[in-house]
């Protein structure tokens, strides 16, 4: 009988033998468990940072964001659609009776039905196998399809499901502390005024120039765009900078423009650069372009439809009188528009030479024609707007490490430009434009269809006060079937009202990868463990091959096979122990080494991403190794126990004699 310390000490006896044997099984396998395992060690690390940095730019919350689903079937029916070809065509001849009859009474003799937009018109997409004199279709610009929709888009708000209360009551039984609504104001019209100035006098409403590009080519910058959303203070409050004189006194409506776009539209006012390459001197850049702009101001103007239908009267005007005033015989219009000589100013009447029956003819004209098309008083506002801070911007064509953790940690809330709704309240009233920004104006039912509250661009944000809360409420309200993080349609309609997501910061991301790569890891791991499995294999199928006449003469002497195979084992679980600390070693060294090189670019790049630099938290790839780090460690031990069995059972069911007599 061998005993546990002798079996030790043959088991070490056996470890010193066949050393390159040994070293080469030790490294082949170590190295593919050590670039794994620096690959969890990886994932810990960053997914940590993650953390770090999402807890310092969002205080601590998670939020959620919910976007009303749209009953698609509701609000965008088929156009071609035979029923509501018939249907549309006899509220047509409806209208047209209203028309004749109001007509009448208004005393319009001249009024001409064909003049009316067609309700139906030809449709080009149609069934080729129907004759193209029946392929028919609604038209979309005609007055009973608007009238229509404004019917459907009524009835749908007062029946949805997915209005700002249930979003509030849904996401505080989830766990949420508070509750948002942004206020989007794309709808509004607004055009920003390059320098200050307008000019009406071409066919164009003012656009900005080369100054107003924004920094990626085709699009423009969120001010020339003039892209605003009024949002709660409490989101973006790392954003706004510290005040400074020239923001001593209020000067216009606060707003946070996202960094790329303050210097496309401003820079040149400014005196600022475009953004460098490196990620340091990017750092520095966002800075003086906080400072420089904190307070800066522009100016944009507010002109209803009714206001920008008087623009396009007056330039006409000024065409035809150009054009007409040397012409024989030419009349000038009995009323003539002048157009605004001061930024954003209204169109006065520079002459008016009608009659009283003339005007009296216009004003039955004007109330014929504000009977089916409900008309505002025009309207024009000139807006300042003073930068409070500037918001940070995903970059593209950077390193590839830059984009990676741009892209996983950056900071995006979509919105263009944000107008902080407490700042707004504290301007004076003559500066804050509150009956527009705040409650903004009817709009039309396509607008209130995409801007509306209850639209694709609408969207309630709740804040949970850990990440499981955030993650559990946003599985709660995904559609069954679909994944629960970054999952929803707008138009699919599972019986939940909201399409929900993460807001702010991709906090789920790392969580969001882990599943969708854990079946291909698994499947790594598989194959890692089948090939170390076989080589570990090999190597101890040789050894005890090797020690065939050692082994007899332990059976000769009376050792019992229990003593062999406790011998083996013990040399199996040495051999393990050495390749899981060489594994273990490289995974260190792999991180380490990433730590090491690459930890102030990231850092650098995560600062940039969320747009805070003041904090101390640092993006460290180097974490605190998990679970799955040390199952990979155990599982050697156990694939190395599983590769000696085979060849162990056979070796000790041997006849020791015959070993003996053979060799």
């Amino acid at each position: 009988m061998i005993g546990f310390r002798d079996s030790i000490t043959l088991a070490r006896t056996k470890i010193r033998s066949k050393r390159l044997r040994l070293l080469i099984t030790t490294i082949v396998s170590g190295l593919l468990f050590g670039i794994i395992g620096g690959g969890v060690l990886l994932f810990y690390g960053t997914s940590a940072s993650i953390d770090r940095f999402a807890d310092q730019n969002l205080g601590g919350r998670y939020l959620v964001q919910g976007t009303p689903v749209i009953p698609s079937e509701q609000l965008y029916p088929y156009p071609g659609d035979p029923a509501l070809v018939k249907e549309m065509q006899a509220a047509h001849t409806a209208y047209l009776a209203e028309r004749k009859a109001a007509a009448e009474k208004y005393g319009i003799t001249d009024y001409d039905p064909r003049t009316e937009v067609a309700a139906i018109i030809d449709d080009p997409y149609g069934d080729p196998s129907i004759p193209a004199s029946e392929r028919k279709m609604v038209n979309q610009e005609s007055v009973v399809w608007k009238r229509r929709m404004a019917e459907i888009v009524a009835t749908a708000q007062k029946s949805s499901k997915s209005t700002p209360e249930a979003f509030d009551t849904a996401a505080r039984s989830g766990g949420a502390t508070e509750t948002y609504q942004p206020k989007h104001l794309q709808g509004l019209g607004i055009a920003y005024l390059k320098d200050g100035r307008e000019d009406l006098t071409g066919t164009n409403e003012p656009t900005p120039g080369k100054e107003g590009q924004a920094p990626e080519e085709g699009m423009e910058s969120s001010i020339a765009q003039s892209n605003f959303t009024v949002m709660d203070d409490d989101l973006v409050r790392s954003f706004i900078a510290e005040p400074n004189a020239a923001r001593a006194t209020p000067k216009g409506i606060p707003v946070l423009v996202p960094v790329d776009d303050v210097v496309a539209t401003l820079g040149k006012n400014l005196g600022l650069t475009k953004r460098p390459r490196g990620s340091a001197a990017q750092i520095d850049w966002y800075r003086t372009v906080r400072d420089k702009a904190n307070g800066a101001t522009f100016t944009s103007c507010y002109r209803n439809d009714a206001e920008r239908a008087l623009i396009d009267e007056a330039r006409q005007q000024a065409a035809d009188l150009a054009a007409n005033a040397r012409t024989p015989g030419w009349e000038k219009p009995a009323r003539i528009l002048e157009l605004p000589t001061t930024p954003c100013g209204a169109v006065t009447v520079a002459s008016d030479t009608r009659t009283e029956r003339e005007k009296k003819k216009d004003a039955d004209r004007e109330a014929f024609d504000a009977q089916f098309t409900p008309r505002t008083d025009p309207r024009a506002e000139l807006l300042t707007f003073q930068i409070v801070g500037v918001l940070p911007t995903q970059q593209s064509g950077g390193s590839t490490l830059d984009s990676v953790v741009s892209g996983i940690v950056g900071t995006t809330y979509g919105y263009g430009a944000l107008i902080p709704a407490d700042l707004l309240a504290a301007v004076p009233a003559q500066l804050r434009h509150a009956d527009l920004l705040t409650s903004p104006p009817p709009q039309s039912p396509e607008q209130m269809m995409m801007f509306g509250p209850y639209g694709p661009e609408a969207a309630y944000i709740a804040s949970f006060p850990t990440i499981n809360d955030a993650k559990s409420f946003i599985e709660s309200q995904a559609c069954p079937g679909t994944p629960g993080v970054f999952s929803g349609d707008y138009y699919i309609e599972c019986g939940q009202p909201f399409s929900v997501g993460t807001y702010g910061t991709s906090y789920l991301v790392v969580d969001d990868i882990a599943r969708q790569a854990r079946p291909f890891l698994i499947g790594l791991l598989a194959a890692l463990f089948g090939v170390a499995t076989i080589i570990i294999w090999a190597m101890m199928g040789r050894v005890i091959a090797d020690s065939r006449r050692e082994t007899a003469v332990f059976r000769a002497i009376g050792a019992k096979r229990s003593d062999i195979m406790k011998v083996y084992v013990l040399y199996s679980i040495w051999v393990a122990v050495r390749i899981a600390l060489f594994a273990g070693l490289l995974a260190a060294a792999i991180v380490v080494g990433i730590e090491v090189f690459f930890t102030e670019r990231a850092t650098r790049a995560a600062q940039l991403a969320y747009g805070v630099f003041d904090g101390d938290a640092r993006f460290h790839f180097l974490g605190i190794p998990g679970p799955v780090f040390w199952a990979i460690l155990a599982g050697i031990l156990l694939m190395s126990l599983v590769a000696i069995t085979p060849p162990l059972l056979r070796n000790i069911r041997r006849n020791p004699i015959r070993d003996m007599r053979d060799e």
